[in-house]
């Protein structure tokens, strides 16, 4: 039996003129999450999201019926 880490890719405010690359986006979140003391930036955890204690967080699959809970994210600066 192995372990398998899943790196699912989304990058938001990408500059205007610069192609998407799926597959290139989620390369770059494993490198950051695998060697996070070479970039600047964070893996923020899903409970730290919440901006008051009343927020309530949910993923979008939660609409399909698909509870898998919210993801961290790899916020990445600059």
């Amino acid at each position: 039996m192995r372990e398998i880490r899943l790196f699912e890719g989304f990058a938001s405010f990408r500059p205007k003129g610069i192609r998407s690359s799926h597959e290139a986006d989620a390369i770059c979140l494993r490198e950051v999450a695998w060697n996070p003391e070479r970039y600047t930036g964070a893996v923020v955890a899903p409970e730290d999201f919440a901006l008051t204690s009343t927020d309530v967080l949910s993923s979008a699959f939660r609409v399909a019926g698909m509870g898998f809970g919210v993801p961290p994210v790899v916020k990445i600066d600059g």
